[in-house]
């Protein structure tokens, strides 16, 4: 009888586990609509609708003149994304990929320092800003 009471905890975890795995896989494959407007200086104005999948890389925008590249990668609570300019550019943070959650602006600035941060602050006038808005199908905001 003891045996058995010491087994309930292990199928209790294994019946709970079950449907929220198969959960979290159907929520990494959510169709997310995503409508964009990217302005940058000397440029006429981008905008667009794109569906992604939650989890997976999309491809907003890809321009040749000037060469403009964005790709994001939604997430249930936060979302990744990644700017390549003909000229470096980067995100507040110096970088050309950032973390953001549920902001939907996001300015970016020309040059990009990557891993090494300069110890000297100095003033960044932005080139560019992106606008988001997050939208699953059915039409709920940011789902």
């Amino acid at each position: 009888m003891m045996g058995r009471l010491r087994l309930l905890p292990i199928f209790l975890l294994l019946a709970i586990s079950g449907p929220l795995r198969g959960t979290a896989e159907v929520e990494d494959g959510k169709d997310v609509k995503v409508g964009f407007i990217v302005t940058l200086a000397g440029a006429d104005r981008i905008s667009g609708t794109a569906f992604c999948k939650t989890g997976k890389t999309c491809r907003l925008v890809e321009q040749e003149s000037p060469k403009l590249i964005i790709d994001l990668k939604a997430g249930r609570s936060y979302s990744e994304i990644k700017i390549h300019c003909e000229n470096d550019c980067s995100f507040n943070s110096d970088h050309e990929t950032v973390i953001f959650e549920n902001k939907q602006e996001l300015d970016f600035y020309n040059g990009k320092t990557g891993p090494i941060v300069k110890s000297v602050w100095r003033r960044r006038e932005p080139i560019g800003k992106i606008m988001l808005n997050f939208s699953d199908p059915s039409g709920m905001t940011r789902w």
